[in-house]
């Protein structure tokens, strides 16, 4: 496959991905994959990642005290995920 062809099967695959709406699915996947980046290898450990839908992703954390850290730090995680992107993802978290 040349240069050509490979660009083309991109952009191909990001119409796709905008079309259908997939774009935060795989955000969400990558956040997912990155969490020793983004959270506290002892934090990531304790939260799962649920979804992310319109900017808001959802987390699940048992324990009261990580959610605790998880509120008094929401705002740097967010500026973290968005500057892993290099883009705004996230908007807001939320924990269920």
């Amino acid at each position: 496959m040349s240069l050509g062809q490979s660009n083309h099967l991109k952009n191909i695959l990001d119409d796709v991905i905008i079309k259908f709406d997939f774009d935060e699915s795989i955000y969400c996947e990558r956040i997912k994959k990155n969490m020793s980046y983004i959270f506290s290898s002892n934090l990531k450990n304790e939260i799962e990642i649920l979804s992310l839908k319109s900017g808001l992703l959802l987390i699940n954390c048992d324990s009261s005290s990580w959610r605790y850290e998880i509120n008094i730090r929401r705002n740097d995680f967010i500026e973290k995920i968005n500057e892993f992107f290099g883009k705004t993802i996230v908007k807001s978290i939320e924990m269920v």
